[in-house]
């Protein structure tokens, strides 16, 4: 398996949904320490004889907080982790991802796990996110475009909290 794969699929999901004695990692954590957190998972994958003969350094993963205000009170709403991995466009790269956005509460609660994902056959980009058991849900194509993406996952946020509710 292609370590990038499993960081961004399989791990990465894994640890930012809660598990049965709470939160994992903490979102604000991750967001602080993405680039080393990211090739430490890799480098251990490497050791494990799982990895690869890539070698990647904390410059090539980074990410980036985004406040999301409530569009009449202008409140604080949610906050928006969007995590950038090493990526080109690329028969190679089939299935991988451009991005990643974690949504959550405002104190790190009700985590969303977006990817957006590149179709090779396709030549495109498909937004998708994972649950809490691990299930994968395609929302279908979207534009390699890190506003558009965004636009497109609160529109899936609003709905999913219900239009009266809260995040």
């Amino acid at each position: 398996m292609n370590p990038l794969y499993f960081l961004e699929h399989q791990f990465l999901p894994s640890i930012v949904y809660p598990g049965p004695e709470g939160p994992q990692i903490s979102p604000f954590l991750l967001g602080n320490a993405f680039g080393s957190f990211c090739v430490s998972v890799l480098n251990n994958l490497k050791e494990a004889g799982e990895g690869e003969g890539s070698t990647y350094t904390e410059t090539d993963f980074t990410a980036e907080g985004v406040e999301i205000r409530n569009e009449h009170t202008g409140a604080p709403q949610c906050y928006v982790l969007r995590m950038h991995f090493p990526f080109h466009e690329g028969w190679d790269m089939d299935t991988l991802c451009s991005r990643a956005y974690l949504v959550h509460g405002l104190k790190g609660e009700d985590p969303r796990y977006y990817t957006v994902e590149y179709d090779a056959a396709a030549m495109d980009y498909r937004l998708c996110s994972r649950d809490g058991e691990g299930t994968h849900t395609n929302y279908g194509a979207i534009d390699n475009d890190e506003n558009a993406e965004l636009t497109k996952i609160l529109k899936l946020e609003k709905a999913r909290m219900g239009s009266g509710h809260e995040h």
